[in-house]
């Protein structure tokens, strides 16, 4: 208390503008965190579409599938694979909320249960350098996961949403610049994927392939090659 009657109101003041230059600097910095991650899960987009009655009950609507689940295991030991299926089905509800956000579609709530087996034959592959084959160019010397729909998106690691591919053809896919051949080849193994991972290459990869210049039929043959 005497420090405090000992300091000059000058001196008082000088500290008072410093605390509130950083309290205004911390403000700023919780504001840009808090707008990149309403940007990453598009909620502006979201709220404008979204009535007062389904905006004001959005936690409900998209965490039902969870309440659900969680419902029917209310009497049950919590194990591994309870985990495991609640984690897939919240991975699942942000999917959801990414694309809708970011791409404006909205894509059906879908949970695959992890498969044990074909995570075990796939390290066994790896451990024994036995590669599948790239589904583009037939390269099995070494291939790996490419996942359709992003794990950075919610995307699930389940063998149905994603390819195996070269490293080379794997980067290509990752940033959208395979030839219209190589994508109409992966176009035909989407048979049988996850309705997530169908909907996600067909109206989101596709879109952004096709955009490149190489796609283009009325550029000539010597500049596409060039691209």
């Amino acid at each position: 208390m005497e420090k405090t009657k000992n300091i000059s109101v000058t001196e008082q003041n000088r500290r008072l503008r410093e605390k509130l230059h950083n309290d205004e600097r911390k403000y700023k910095e919780l504001l840009e965190l808090f707008e990149r991650v309403c940007e990453s899960v598009g909620y502006d987009k979201l709220a404008k579409s979204w009535n007062k009655d389904y905006r004001n009950g959005w936690v409900s609507s998209w965490t039902w599938p969870l309440y659900e689940f969680l419902n029917t295991k209310v009497e049950q030991k919590i194990t591994a694979n309870i985990r495991n299926e609640a984690v897939d089905i919240v991975r699942g509800i942000i999917l959801q909320l990414v694309v809708l956000g970011k791409y404006g579609i909205k894509l059906p709530f879908e949970t695959c249960p992890f498969d044990v087996d074909a995570n075990e034959k796939k390290k066994q592959n790896q451990y024994l350098k036995n590669y599948p084959e790239c589904l583009v160019c037939g390269e099995k010397r070494i291939t790996e996961v490419c996942h359709i729909v992003p794990r950075s998106q919610g995307g699930s690691d389940h063998q149905d949403n994603y390819f195996v591919l070269c490293p080379t053809h794997h980067h290509l896919f990752d940033h959208h610049r395979l030839s219209k051949a190589e994508w109409a080849s992966l176009e035909q193994a989407l048979e049988g994927k996850m309705e997530n991972a169908i909907i996600y290459a067909k109206s989101i990869r596709y879109e952004h392939m096709k955009s490149q210049l190489s796609w283009r039929d009325d550029l000539p043959d010597d500049f596409k090659r060039l691209v």
